[in-house]
């Protein structure tokens, strides 16, 4: 008998990675006022596709569900109730914060989770069906979008701190990413320009691309198209002919962006240790989930240029063969292009306000891969934590008298 594809048996070695990353961001989470939560593995349906939006690629097609067996006694004995495994920690969260009455604590409220997430997905190198997650949310209210700025700041300087300083990844190999999504006017603009350019050029998309067009609910997939690593809308992005959201702002939205744009620009300059972090604007930045708005970040792997020559090789790999059934990872380290991205977060102001149309909670998070940042650590740095934990292990020595002790 064996797992199932896309799952994998932890321990020893690769046990050991997986804590020491957890452990590494639950200590460096509680320094910056953070407390863990944890919820259940798996919600109802519909909580996932009241948040995530029912016609985002996780809700439509990547959902583990099943139904329950027997009737629950708060509900009809013909009703059948439909559940889901999580499939991200954002949704779980919020719930809870709602449903426990943490909102009507004082604010701002900082939470932090660990744990398994679950999506039916082609399993490759940093891809799992079942993977691993630590993330974060920041939670406080607000009366305007100008509100809460530093905060955005904060969560993505904490991320700074847990992958530069902390795991201790390059800054060559790993690249901060920062872009806007603006407000439901300004996406709902957007959209509309984004899906005429692709529907001008869709004989220049890739089939995937045209798969996510047109088989999604109301062309919903518009966003989604620029989050694609394929080289035909890489092309398209590249040549700077598709649309950018900074040309749909509002005027207020445009002067928040600025803003946070400059705040953390100021931060980043004074870097982290001897580290110095260059941030990017990267104008067709998107996030898979509806809930996101205004300020979102990204850190991606990127690999040396002596191994692109095998970054290339395991791109076509990862198109013509996927991981054999086991999910047992490519022996080359890194992440290939199509899975480059280990940390990624932003700001969202109408989730709460989605359970509660009163409340004016607003909030901001991130999450990161745990295999993916295994993955990206690489087998020096592995090394070298490994040594440095094997000297650190505590040894206890026992003395006994053995006989009749002399006076």
């Amino acid at each position: 008998k064996r797992v199932p594809a896309g799952t994998v048996d932890l321990f020893g070695q690769q046990l050991f990675r997986h804590e020491f990353i957890a452990d590494i961001a639950r200590r460096l989470t509680a320094v910056y006022g953070y407390h863990p939560i944890s919820t259940p593995l798996f919600e109802y349906v519909s909580l996932f596709t009241h948040c995530l939006g029912a016609a985002s690629q996780v809700a439509e097609k990547e959902m583990f569900t099943f139904t329950s067996l027997k009737p629950e006694i708060y509900h009809k004995p013909s009703e059948l109730i439909s559940y889901a495994l999580r499939p991200e920690g954002t949704a779980s969260a919020v719930r809870a914060y709602c449903q426990n009455g943490i909102l009507s604590q004082q604010q701002p409220t900082r939470l932090f989770y660990s744990g398994p997430m679950f999506r039916y997905e082609s399993t490759q190198r940093g891809r799992k069906r079942q993977f691993h997650q630590i993330g974060v949310e920041l939670l406080s209210s607000s009366t305007s979008i100008n509100d809460n700025i530093e905060q955005d700041v904060e969560m993505v300087d904490m991320a700074c701190d847990l992958i530069y300083n902390q795991i201790k990844l390059s800054p060559q190999n790993i690249k901060l990413q920062i872009n806007t999504l603006g407000d439901k006017e300004d996406r709902a603009a957007y959209k509309t320009e984004l899906l005429s350019f692709w529907m001008k050029n869709k004989s220049r998309l890739s089939k995937t691309a045209l798969d996510r067009l047109f088989n999604s609910v109301g062309h919903s997939s518009v966003l989604g198209i620029l989050d694609s690593k394929r080289p035909e809308e890489r092309e398209l992005m590249d040549s700077g002919s598709v649309p950018k959201i900074e040309n749909f702002l509002s005027t207020q939205s445009r002067k928040r962006w600025e803003k946070f744009h400059s705040l953390l620009k100021t931060r980043l300059e004074d870097g982290f240790g001897d580290q110095q972090i260059e941030l990017s604007v990267n104008p067709y930045l998107v996030r898979g989930l509806d809930y996101y708005d205004h300020s979102i970040f990204e850190f991606n792997y990127h690999r040396d240029d002596a191994d692109q020559s095998k970054e290339n090789e395991q791109e076509k790999e990862d198109k013509e063969g996927k991981e054999n059934e086991e999910g047992k990872d490519n022996k080359q380290e890194g992440l290939g292009p199509q899975q480059n991205t280990v940390l990624g977060g932003g700001r969202y102001h109408g989730l709460v306000s989605s359970f509660y149309p009163e409340d004016k909670t607003t909030g901001i998070g991130w999450a990161a891969g745990i295999e993916r940042l295994v993955l990206a650590i690489g087998e020096k740095r592995w090394a070298e934590i490994e040594a440095e934990a094997l000297y650190n292990t505590s040894k206890t020595v026992t003395v006994m008298w053995v006989g009749k002790r002399s006076n």
